[in-house]
């Protein structure tokens, strides 16, 4: 037990820089991206499809 409390300790030392946080999330905000990009095309397609219908 008394190594888990030393180890969360030295963790909590620790401190995150902007750089690394830009870093470590770069790839998500990639995904992010793309999924944007998906969800312009489906509301596009769906929309077309409403219009189609009714008018």
């Amino acid at each position: 037990m008394g190594d888990v409390a030393v180890e969360c300790l030295e963790m909590t030392k620790q401190h995150v820089t902007k750089c690394d946080l830009q870093t470590a999330l770069a790839p998500i905000r990639t995904d992010l991206v793309v999924l944007k990009w998906v969800g312009g095309f489906l509301l596009a397609g769906v929309a077309s499809l409403a219009l189609k219908t009714f008018f």
